[in-house]
């Protein structure tokens, strides 16, 4: 199921199953290699994910709002990622001001 399909379904991401490219005899190799990794190797693993992770979402913003500075586009990932109300207790008031994004619906439906 596309993004749109599941935007316009009202399916909840968790109702959906994923998509999958991967065979489940190469599924059964892969976890076999992770169950071999040590606790520090995985973690490392996790890390480099969460670090992929927070460089497309930095991407993503400056992409979608490039009015914003790196400083205001890493305070929008943190409204992202902690939510607005926390990433306002922590850090303060936003440092940046943009228009309202339309809702995603309204946006595939537009592409």
């Amino acid at each position: 199921m596309s993004l749109r399909q599941l935007a316009l379904s009202k399916k909840k991401p968790h109702e959906v199953k994923p998509l999958s490219d991967t065979s489940r005899e190469a599924e059964q190799v892969q976890l076999a290699i992770l169950r071999k990794k040590s606790a520090a190797e995985k973690l490392k693993m996790v890390c480099a994910m969460n670090d992929t992770m927070r460089t497309l979402m930095m991407s993503g913003i400056a992409l979608r709002h490039p009015e914003l500075n790196e400083e205001q586009c890493r305070r929008k990932l943190m409204d992202q990622v902690l939510g607005e109300a926390l990433a306002e207790t922590v850090y303060g008031p936003p440092n940046y001001s943009i228009s309202e994004e339309p809702p995603l619906e309204k946006r595939l439906l537009d592409e």
